[in-house]
């Protein structure tokens, strides 16, 4: 499929196949699909539901979600050599990066509740006023990463490279939180 819309489509529980280029999809369901060995290229999701979807071999390569709901989702499961995302104003909930490279990605005001980022190189990535609640960043690469009015964030400076990282104050100081300090 190339260049096509799909809109308002509920496609939950189904097996989904094919290769996808430079198509847009939007209000559509996705719970519970299984994405296995499918090809997304250069494609906009909008204000999609994404619960559970099966993740495995899947290639996502300049994929955009953008008001889109994502619960449960394995990323790592996916192709990693052509992975690269982007997401704007968006939910991603218990989603799971581990062991990836993911270098340059962005989420955008987004709410990223409950994430693991586990061994993940997220280097010149971007968190602008992302509220990442919960969420958990360990061994990861975050150099010249920008969290820029992110909040609620835990970032350990002993277990992640930051070097050069851009925070925004007061936030910030959740960086000394792992250290056991008291401020007054």
């Amino acid at each position: 499929m190339e260049d096509e819309n799909f809109d308002k489509i509920d496609f939950s529980k189904e097996r989904f196949e094919g290769n996808y280029l430079e198509c847009k999809f939007v209000k559509c369901n996705f719970s519970q699909t299984n994405w296995t060995d499918v090809q997304f290229n250069q494609c906009k999701f909008f204000d999609c539901t994404l619960n559970l979807t099966k993740l495995e071999r899947t290639r996502l390569n300049g994929v955009h979600f953008e008001r889109c709901k994502l619960v449960g989702m394995q990323f790592y499961k996916c192709e990693e050599k052509f992975l690269s995302l982007s997401f704007k104003e968006s939910i991603l909930e218990c989603c799971d990066f581990a062991d990836m490279t993911v270098k340059k990605s962005l989420f955008l005001s987004c709410k990223v509740y409950e994430c693991l980022f586990k061994q993940v190189n997220l280097s010149e990535s971007k968190f602008n006023g992302c509220d990442l609640k919960k969420s958990t960043f360990h061994q990861c690469d975050l150099s010249k990463c920008d969290f820029t009015d992110a909040i609620n964030y835990f970032i350990d400076p002993r277990t992640n490279i930051i070097k050069k990282a851009r925070f925004s104050m007061p936030e910030a100081v959740k960086l000394l939180e792992s250290f056991d300090i008291v401020l007054s």
